[in-house]
């Protein structure tokens, strides 16, 4: 059922609760032989006995009927209310996930890991929790609106005086709000600090250890969780100022309503009845003020939230990109330009060269040269800022992206492992692949005889981030699944460079020398002598040096520093 439909089931209950109130008025009154008098009161009274009869039986009847069935909608209501909130709280996990995926790599990377963890994970909870608590909230206020009208329909004058003093309480909780909402701001940076550091000692778990560092990561901890601790704390005891303030304040209305409706002469039933509807309103007034507050203070949440759901997704520069790629011809940069977020310039200056279809490129140069910002721009992580990547005569970003990445597959060093078994990694890029296929892609990668000796062999968990297995078993189970993908394009960014010389010379062997018409680029510090090139291309600071076919004295090349440059 949809929210009107829940708030509407809210308003009949508030409607049976009202004249359940106004029949034990007049139970009351006639059971003590004291007149009803006129009005509403006595309305309601004529339209019950002749229902029920002239009874007080009847009367009582009537009055368990109705309770009975507010008592009744009320549960259906808030089970109605809780199932909603569980399945849109599946939906916006599912939608937060989605978006963290699809966002584009640039923007991903300028996040911190901690804001995104606590966006995807906790925020995306509190819009369910919103959901339902303005839900509540529409409840809250149908039902003071049926208890309001009625009240007025007794006596406009203890409804006016109600409205004003109600109108002074909700005005103090509205100042709470305020600092409930500064607070909740705090405990979200506090929360996601938290998870910074949490991320950081379970990501760099060798790297604290190897330094020694476990006593000063604990204090790191214990820092930001006293900031978290203290910060909650004021957020809590702000949130509670507003029961005390609702309690006090609607008691001393209502004592002050039962002081004034007999000061202005309303009829004793019209008043008792009035009296008694106030009553039942406080707890609908305090439970709006507490989902007010409560509302307020996910205010950051949501904010960051609504930020993530509305990040539009990756897609190609070109509304009319190509569908489908065919083959791969010769790939060309053309004048290409790149200066990644947040860099000071570029690291590409207008880069010039080709990667002939169907040969073995070498990509050399020195750290810092742009290598890796050449990968990210084929794997479409980024896109230029200048000039055109032309694959034979089409444009790159005139490509579906998804079209393009089905035929090209990486294997390097920031292309790792995932939390699962081997199977599952190497399953990455190619999910139908058969048991005989991930033999064949491991024995290509010279990774079969490790995962062969495993306790599980291709079942073994390597655990997050490949922690269960060497640098060298991580490289060469990224490169099987890189086969496994059977791609047009193979590109290799430093995929050996933790393995030893003589499997390395093997897995050249292997996979360079039997591509079958398959383009590789081989991004390299140097070439190993078993690796067979067509064609290299050095970049040193971002520029082209050298373009042509390979000869013995490329394969080596002294610092920039050490040629005078």
């Amino acid at each position: 059922m949809a929210a009107p439909g829940i708030v509407a089931l809210g308003i009949v209950t508030a409607a049976l609760e009202v004249l359940a109130i106004a029949i034990i008025v007049t139970l009351l009154f006639a059971l003590m032989g004291q007149p009803v008098g006129e009005g509403v009161i006595a309305d309601i009274l004529a339209a019950v006995r002749s229902i029920a009869g002239e009874s007080w039986t009847g009367l009582a009847a009537t009055v368990l009927v109705l309770v009975a069935a507010k008592a009744g909608i009320a549960q259906l209501y808030t089970l109605l209310i809780i199932r909603k909130k569980n399945k849109l709280n599946a939906r916006i996990m599912t939608a937060a996930h989605a978006r963290l995926v699809d966002m584009p790599y640039a923007d991903l990377r300028a996040r911190g890991q901690g804001e995104l963890l606590n966006t995807a994970a906790s925020d995306a909870w509190q819009l369910a929790n919103a959901h339902y608590l303005l839900t509540r909230m529409a409840i809250n206020l149908c039902m003071i609106a049926i208890f309001s009208i009625f009240i007025f329909a007794l006596s406009w004058e203890i409804a006016l005086m109600a409205l004003c003093g109600g109108a002074a309480i909700s005005l103090a909780g509205q100042l709470i709000g305020r600092a409930a909402r500064d607070h909740g701001i705090r405990v979200r940076r506090d929360i996601e600090a938290l998870y910074t550091r949490l991320l950081a000692a379970i990501h760099g778990a060798r790297l604290v250890r190897a330094f020694a560092q476990e006593e000063a990561e604990k204090r790191r901890v214990t820092r930001a969780v006293e900031q978290l601790r203290k910060h909650t704390l004021q957020a809590e005891a702000t949130r509670a100022l507003a029961s005390p303030l609702n309690e006090i304040g609607y008691l001393a209305l209502l004592i002050g309503l039962i002081g004034f409706g007999a000061s202005v002469g309303v009829p004793q039933a019209a008043a008792f009845t009035a009296i008694a509807l106030l009553y039942r309103m406080a707890p609908q007034l305090r439970e709006l003020e507490g989902n007010r507050l409560t509302f307020a203070s996910l205010y950051a949440p949501l904010h960051a939230l609504a930020e993530l759901l509305t990040q539009p997704p990756q897609r190609s520069r070109l509304a009319a990109a190509k569908s489908a790629v065919g083959r791969i011809g010769t790939i060309r940069f053309d004048s290409v330009t790149f200066q990644p977020p947040g860099a000071a310039e570029p690291v590409l200056a207008n880069v010039s060269f080709e990667i002939p279809q169907g040969g073995v490129t070498a990509l050399l140069g020195p750290s810092g040269a742009g290598k890796t910002s050449i990968v990210n721009l084929l794997l479409r992580l980024y896109e230029p800022d200048g000039g055109a990547i032309w694959v034979g005569a089409e444009r790159l970003d005139r490509i579906d992206r998804g079209a393009w990445l089905a035929d090209v597959a990486a294997a390097g060093q920031d292309l790792d492992v995932i939390e699962g078994t081997i199977a599952d990694n190497l399953r990455l890029g190619a999910p139908e692949a058969t048991d005989n296929d991930l033999r064949a892609a491991a024995r290509d990668a010279r990774a079969l005889s490790f995962i062969e000796r495993l306790p599980d062999g291709f079942n073994t968990w390597v655990g997050s981030f490949g922690y269960n297995i060497s640098g060298g078993q991580r490289q060469r189970l990224a490169l099987a699944r890189a086969l496994l993908r059977k791609p047009q394009l193979l590109i290799l960014d430093e995929s050996t460079s933790a393995i030893e010389s003589a499997i390395e010379a093997e897995i050249f062997s292997s996979v360079l020398n039997t591509r079958d018409g398959r383009t590789v680029l081989l991004i390299t510090h140097r070439l190993n002598r078993a690796a067979r090139v067509d064609h290299v291309v050095r970049l040193e600071r971002g520029e082209v040096v050298t373009e042509g076919a390979w000869t013995p004295g490329l394969h080596v090349f002294p610092p920039l520093e050490e040629r005078g440059a």
